[in-house]
C-alpha cells in the first residue's frame, strides 16, 4: 500500500508540474501544489510517529518478557 501511494505520489507531482508548465503558475495550481507539499510533509511525519511508536512498543514488550522470565526463573 506504500508503494502504491508513493507512486500514486510522483504521478501527481509529475501531472502538476506539466500543467504549471503548460498553463503558468496560476492561483489554483500554486494552492494544489501547496497541499501536495504539505501532504507530503504530514505522510514524512505520520512515518516518523510511527516508526517511534513501533520502537517503543518493542522496548515495553522486551522488558515485560525480561520481567516475566525473571520472576519464573526464580520459582523453579
Amino acid at each position: 500500500m506504500k508503494k502504491l501511494n508513493r507512486i500514486l505520489s510522483i504521478i501527481a507531482f509529475v501531472y502538476l508540474a506539466y500543467h504549471m508548465y503548460t498553463y503558468g503558475v496560476t492561483t489554483f495550481n500554486a494552492v494544489v501544489m501547496a497541499l501536495f507539499i504539505v501532504s507530503l510533509g504530514a505522510d514524512y511525519l505520520r512515518y516518523k510517529r510511527d516508526a517511534k511508536v513501533a520502537e517503543l512498543e518493542k522496548k515495553a514488550l522486551e522488558k515485560k518478557e525480561k520481567s516475566y522470565n525473571h520472576r519464573h526463573k526464580n520459582k523453579q
